[in-house]
């Protein structure tokens, strides 16, 4: 047992090795786009399954709340939180579409949306981030935009992690 514990913190300390190594550039290119939304008054969007959704909550949670400093409150929504309306889309169309009908509703211009998967295979998660780039592709036809949105994809050295962000 103490084994195992042993080798599950080497395998942390290995992995937060690797991020300080090639991660610094793309985490600030993400930081810097979240705090231009929020200087023009939008909001960040997450969502995940399983464990990828309690990250949503809590990275949504340290911005609505106090992260590292008293400031004033940044307005983000974990889409993974309200139990009805997950079982009703579930429900009455389908568990791949629990997120596009959160991100149709929810996603005005300048906002951020970040999906968060470990396999990065998450049907409902890139279902979401694509209903994001629908929205986009639309408010520019709508209002003749030509300001390009951004759609990155960061793969952390964690095993099988991704997470995509997309600002609308």
């Amino acid at each position: 047992m103490e084994e195992l514990i042993q080798k599950h913190i080497e395998d942390c300390i290995r992995i937060k090795k690797q991020i300080i190594e090639s991660s610094p550039k793309v985490i600030a290119q993400i930081a810097e786009e979240i705090i231009r939304a929020y200087q023009k008054g939008n909001k960040v969007l997450w969502f995940g399954n399983g464990g990828s959704a309690a990250d949503a909550q809590h990275l949504s949670c340290e911005l609505l709340g106090k992260f590292c400093i008293r400031r004033k409150v940044l307005e983000s929504l974990a889409l993974t939180t309200n139990v009805s309306i997950l079982t009703a889309i579930a429900n009455d169309y389908d568990f791949d579409e629990i997120f596009t009908r959160q991100v149709e509703a929810s996603v005005k211009p300048g906002d951020i949306v970040i999906g968060i998967s470990t396999s990065g295979n998450s049907r409902n998660v890139i279902r979401g981030i694509e209903e994001a780039k629908i929205l986009i592709e639309q408010w520019r036809k709508e209002y003749n935009q030509v300001r390009p949105h951004s759609a990155k994809n960061y793969r952390p050295p964690a095993p099988e992690a991704i997470l995509t962000m997309t600002t609308t």
